[in-house]
């Protein structure tokens, strides 16, 4: 996943894969467990897997990307076991503060 956005503690994002009606969550406001305002860094640029040694709601670099590297994302990739790469697949991503600008770059599977 790579997002620009110059607060990345406001971003929440969620993975679906629609016919099997399946979600995980990847990011829920990174840093805030540290911060009560979320990591202010910018920029996620990063490779979810659940056997990553970090987990990337407890990350926050000062310099680009904030999120970055191989990540443990917040809820387990592992729902997913099983189901096939084929088929409709979403990534959800929302901006859950007002003031900061950001895109998504790029994802895939």
């Amino acid at each position: 996943v790579r997002i620009a956005h110059t607060w990345v503690g406001d971003l929440r994002v969620e993975l679906t894969h629609l016919e099997r009606g399946t979600s995980a969550l990847l990011l829920d406001r990174p840093g805030e467990p540290l911060s009560p305002v979320g990591c202010g860094s910018d920029d996620v640029a990063c490779v979810f897997a659940d056997d990553a040694a970090l987990a990337a709601e407890e990350q926050c670099a000062a310099d680009p990307p904030a999120l970055g590297g191989r990540l443990r994302p917040a809820g387990p990739l592992a729902v997913f076991a099983g189901a096939p790469l084929a088929g409709t697949w979403t990534l959800r991503v929302a901006d859950l503060a007002s003031a900061d600008t950001g895109a998504l770059e790029a994802w895939c599977l």
